[in-house]
């Protein structure tokens, strides 16, 4: 499954939003995304360090649900919050061709800082 940066944000965004006492699981549901690629995604932002989820492997299934959002997590979706700043970070990657990760959080950042006039 390919890494959708968009669905990244959409789930950041929904676990903020649904956030629950310490220690709870968060359902999170994406319109038009099935609940494999949004647990693939919550399995990819608890390996970038976005989220602490909790692995539920089943015989033919492995389902993974965020718990909270890490301080890292909650920096990511600060800098990826403005649609502007986001759909200006993704043409710019778009030229670009490949990324890591790393550069997408640098460029929201410099972005950001640019809309600030810094």
């Amino acid at each position: 499954m390919k890494r959708d940066l968009d669905l990244v944000r959409l789930i950041l965004l929904e676990i903020e939003k649904n956030s629950e006492p310490e220690g709870r699981s968060i359902r999170v549901k994406v319109p038009e995304h099935s609940d494999a690629e949004i647990s693939y995604h919550i399995g990819l932002l608890a390996e970038a360090g976005l989220v602490e989820a909790q692995n539920f492997r089943g015989d033919d299934r492995i389902e993974w649900w965020p718990m909270k959002m890490t301080w890292a997590g909650h920096e990511f979706l600060d800098a990826a919050r403005n649609d502007t700043i986001w759909e200006k970070m993704k043409e710019m990657t778009k030229k670009a061709g490949g990324f890591a990760f790393a550069t997408v959080f640098d460029l929201l950042i410099a972005l950001g800082k640019q809309s600030l006039g810094l």
